[in-house]
């Protein structure tokens, strides 16, 4: 069942959790479907320039990553829902290698919303900037920071299983 999997189906670069939402027989189920990176799907790109940069809301704290854009998601868990105070986050996996502070990684905090999973966000003004989990080679970008224009639409929806029942 993808309700009983916990967060780090998100974050692993090997395997991507998708949920589908069937109605069956008046109810509704969820399916949860894997694809390897072997899979043949889209690929996108922000810009030309593979360079994403973001910064928090005061700006306080930045950060560059010299990777594309290649896959929107947005989880509904409820960690995340309850992190952001919204429906759902918004994310891009990158490559850890191609992340790097720019400005303010002294005013970082971060809690660990699970085992091995920190949530990173600047200390002055609240906003969470990134999830990590120290040991995989991928760091998630909470979209809502980012600063380079993004012109392409989300891909997946995970977590649906957890969803707000006020949001659809």
């Amino acid at each position: 069942q993808a309700a009983l999997l916990d967060d780090a189906h998100e974050d692993r670069q090997l395997v991507q959790a998708v949920h589908w939402i069937i109605p069956y027989f008046g109810r509704v189920t969820c399916t949860l479907i894997l694809f390897t990176a072997q899979s043949v799907g889209p690929s996108f790109t922000a810009t030309e320039d593979t360079m994403l940069t973001g910064s928090c809301l005061c700006g306080a704290v930045a950060y560059e990553a010299d990777a594309p854009l290649e896959r929107i998601v947005h989880c509904h868990c409820q960690t995340c829902r309850k992190t952001h105070g919204t429906a759902f986050s918004s994310v891009t996996a990158v490559p850890r290698e191609n992340f790097r502070w720019t400005r303010g990684a002294d005013r970082l905090g971060a809690i660990e919303s699970s085992p091995g999973k920190f949530r990173r966000f600047c200390t002055q003004c609240g906003s969470h900037i990134m999830a990590e989990r120290v040991a995989q080679p991928v760091v998630l970008l909470r979209l809502g920071c980012l600063d380079t224009p993004v012109t392409d639409r989300p891909q997946i929806h995970i977590w649906r299983s957890d969803a707000a029942p006020w949001y659809d």
